[in-house]
């Protein structure tokens, strides 16, 4: 029995939300925070696939992507960010692994005949590891992992920022953020874009602390980070800087302030033992040459290539910078 795809409508809403509420097992969206995820996103609105019975028309699946802006091998282009794929828990006619694959499949699928005849560069997945199974599964996916690379917090105190670097609360619509990203591009071949436009909405969701480090009052670099208790880590996310010294200074920067959130929080101190970051390829020297070490986990990052004029090799998914938050 075939699954029938469309693009969601305005109109559906609240059974999308109900659905989420229902068979997702994350936060519970309002319709307030439905818009602002959603429908508010700063490259437009989320393109959201459901797979509805072909003879009910009952919703067994949604898929939502996000319109963003990548840059690939110095050229910008229209991305879309794969989000939250969600089954329904009971299904009758679509049970096991099987039923799972066919439904997730089809809306990227169906997304991506769309997004290519739309000029579309790709589609990208930061999944779960769980999830990560699901994906390697799909012929059309090319997939990647990033390691996780830790600092601990009783060694932060042996770090010195120099080199007359001083950090400051930067908010990220600050206009001196465009001129850092465009100089960050230069070192990676291919990225999500990571500009004012973009980072306000990213640290939106969540309770991001963010931070920016000048040299002679230009901004060098600036980061945010977030606070993991379950994994016992601060862990960082977007992260841009105009040369890797500059970077070198962010990440103690970020750590020092690490522990100054922990000197105020006594209790959440007894909990986390370390900094985290999702360890991208043009950073690990720096990385390394700081102390960070880099642990089992590993983040999943996979690409589905729409524009075929775009070399395959320079496309692939292990030459991109990515963040922990993407």
């Amino acid at each position: 029995m075939d699954i029938r795809f469309r693009m969601a409508k305005p109109e559906d809403d609240a059974t999308l939300i109900h659905f989420w509420r229902e068979n997702g097992g994350w936060d519970e969206l309002d319709q307030a925070a439905w818009d602002h995820r959603f429908n508010k996103a700063p490259m437009g609105k989320a393109r959201i696939v459901i797979a509805q019975h072909p003879e009910t028309e009952e919703l067994v699946g949604q898929l939502a992507f996000f319109p963003i802006k990548v840059t690939v091998n110095d050229m910008e282009g229209l991305g879309y960010r794969g989000f939250a794929v969600i089954i329904k828990k009971e299904r009758e006619h679509f049970k096991g692994i099987l039923g799972m694959k066919n439904i997730t499949v089809g809306m990227n699928l169906y997304a991506a005949d769309i997004f290519k005849e739309e000029g579309a560069t790709l589609i990208y997945h930061l999944p779960d590891p769980r999830w990560a199974r699901w994906f390697n599964l799909l012929s059309h996916m090319r997939g990647a992992s990033f390691p996780l690379y830790t600092f601990p917090i009783d060694e932060i105190s042996k770090l010195e920022i120099k080199e007359n670097y001083s950090s400051d609360t930067i908010p990220p619509s600050s206009d001196a953020i465009d001129n850092v990203w465009n100089n960050n591009q230069q070192m990676v071949k291919n990225s999500i874009v990571r500009d004012k436009k973009v980072l306000p909405w990213k640290i939106s969701h969540g309770p991001f602390l963010y931070l920016g480090i000048t040299k002679n009052e230009q901004l060098m670099g600036w980061a945010t980070f977030i606070k993991r208790e379950h994994s016992r880590q601060f862990l960082i996310g977007d992260i841009i800087a105009m040369d890797t010294t500059s970077l070198k200074h962010l990440l103690i920067a970020v750590c020092k302030a690490v522990c100054k959130e922990l000197e105020n929080d006594p209790e959440a101190k007894t909990k986390i033992d370390k900094v985290s970051i999702l360890g991208a390829s043009w950073m690990l020297e720096t990385l390394e040459g700081l102390g960070f070490k880099k642990n089992k986990y590993r983040f999943p990052f996979f690409i589905q290539q729409l524009d075929e004029k775009i070399d395959k090799k320079t496309i692939g998914p292990k030459n991109w910078f990515v963040c922990a938050n993407d």
